[in-house]
């Protein structure tokens, strides 16, 4: 009798094994299914991969990462959904050749009458506006005498400081020495450095 009772675990420990599965199940369970899922539901959705539009497009989005796209995808009970109604979504637009810190106007007066800081200012705008335009990211091919302005913008854009497109920055151009400056000035005047100067075989 007592032989037989040393080997039948006690109902403390069946709990208690019992409890365990049930705290990894329910791990695992949550690890399957994240909660910080977001549904956005549109009318239509063009994905760039035919001229075709999709209807009822759901698109899943995990924190900053979309993880699927579909027609009629299920969504589930309770979840955080953003419902677009009748419009029409599509992938952000990439323009592969902007200079940001540069705007429309006299080219000569920006560079040697505008700040570098009101250049800056003026560029958040211009993010903001080719955000809203559509374009998500942009390749910066430069901005003559702007100092490092796009590197400041593209950094704060980054850091969710502004709102504005992802920028692949190309900094300042690399040429050879006077290749690339203001012209039909006097030689007395010093201006600003549109370049970065190199010369020889390096």
């Amino acid at each position: 009798m007592l032989r037989r009772m040393r080997h039948r675990p006690s109902n403390l420990l069946q709990s208690l094994v019992a409890a365990w599965l049930c705290l990894l199940c329910y791990a695992w369970s949550a690890a399957q299914t994240p909660t910080d899922l977001t549904y956005i539901k549109a009318g239509r959705l063009f994905d760039g991969r035919s001229d075709k539009l999709l209807s009822n497009a759901v698109i899943i989005v995990q924190g900053k990462q979309i993880m699927q796209v579909g027609q009629g995808l299920a969504v589930p009970s309770g979840a955080n959904v953003i419902d677009l109604g009748d419009l029409t979504v599509m992938p952000g637009l990439i323009d592969a050749h902007t200079h940001i810190v540069l705007h429309a106007g006299d080219y000569d007066a920006q560079i040697l009458r505008e700040t570098p800081e009101f250049r800056a200012i003026y560029a958040t705008r211009s993010a903001l506006l080719t955000l809203e335009a559509g374009v998500t990211t942009i390749r910066d091919l430069g901005n003559e005498g702007a100092g490092f302005a796009d590197i400041a913008l593209r950094d704060a854009i980054a850091q969710g400081l502004v709102p504005g497109p992802r920028i692949i920055a190309a900094i300042r151009p690399v040429t050879s020495t006077g290749g690339y400056r203001l012209v039909g000035y006097s030689p007395y005047h010093t201006l600003p450095p549109l370049s970065s100067s190199a010369d020889g075989p390096a």
